[in-house]
């Protein structure tokens, strides 16, 4: 098993795969990837990728088998469902701590090394040999990665400031409020009567549209800022060269905004605009609420 997943790593890391979804009923996000890699046709190297992967999973799943063998059908069936429990917990617990990728691969190679002794002492050592490439192989790609709860997030220094990508897709970029796009200002160019006192952003990210609602509106009073992914926050409090999350006025929530509106309803019926960002397969979609009546007003959208 290790030996077919450096394989598989060493086939992802060595090639770079563009895949285009045609489609005006999709949104689909697509990485700039590394120029440094050679383009590989996905139709030539995705079957290569669903071999590797399932011969992973194929080399686990007859080491269980064997094992299981010698256990009453009804017993293995509970292991087996035990088994499956567990992983989600691990997983999720890994995701939560915001444990590295090696770190899997150590769990992997020592749980598969573990089933090995059981039965062949002699390949015992390649294993090991192939396993360690494994961990270390991983460690070399993603060292200067930052991994959260959702995302492998790297940084990159720019000229003006920070572009953020996650998952290997450029995501935002942090930089002062002025430098920011024209769509930013939308909402205090829409409302030029400045009738904004509570502002709700939704999925604030590194705090561009909490910096530039306080530079844009001085009669802001308060600001709730959600954002689901802690690591993408904290970047902000670290990056921003606005500081909007250390701001008196600035509440920041690391919640699903799904889970803030059902939680946090009083607020909005408060009179609090909300500023909803999202990303289309066009560009960027911003959508404001009218202050005075909470809906969103067809006028203020772009």
């Amino acid at each position: 098993m290790p030996a077919a997943l450096l394989l598989l790593l060493l086939v992802v890391a060595s090639f770079r795969v563009d895949i285009n979804v045609a489609s005006p009923n999709a949104v689909f996000f697509k990485g700039l990837g590394d120029h440094d890699l050679p383009v590989v046709d996905p139709v030539a190297i995705l079957p290569m990728l669903f071999f590797l992967i399932s011969a992973v999973f194929v080399i686990v799943g007859q080491e269980f088998g064997r094992l299981f063998s010698h256990l009453p059908a009804l017993v293995a069936y509970t292991w087996d469902i035990a088994g499956s429990l567990s992983g989600i917990v691990l997983f999720t617990l890994s995701a939560w701590l915001s444990t590295p990728a090696w770190i899997w691969f150590i769990i992997i190679v020592l749980v598969y090394l573990w089933l090995l002794n059981k039965r062949k002492h002699t390949a015992l050592v390649p294993a090991l040999l192939a396993g360690f490439a494994v961990i270390l192989l991983t460690y070399l790609a993603s060292r200067n990665s930052i991994w959260s709860p959702y995302y492998k997030i790297n940084v990159q220094h720019m000229l003006t400031g920070y572009n953020v990508d996650v998952n290997n897709i450029s995501n935002q970029y942090v930089t002062h409020w002025e430098n920011k796009e024209g769509f930013y200002r939308l909402p205090y160019q829409s409302f030029r009567d400045n009738t904004f006192k509570k502002i709700l952003v939704i999925g604030s990210g590194t705090g561009s549209d909490v910096a530039v609602a306080l530079a844009l509106d001085p009669t802001v009073e308060h600001i709730d800022a959600v954002e689901i992914d802690p690591s993408v926050a904290d970047l902000g409090r670290k990056l921003n060269p606005d500081r909007p999350y250390d701001d008196p006025r600035v509440r920041l929530i690391i919640t699903d905004g799904r889970n803030y509106l059902g939680l946090g309803r009083a607020f909005v019926r408060d009179g609090a605009s909300l500023i909803l960002r999202t990303y289309g397969a066009s560009g960027y979609t911003t959508a404001v609420t009218d202050p005075t009546s909470g809906s969103f007003d067809p006028r203020y959208t772009a």
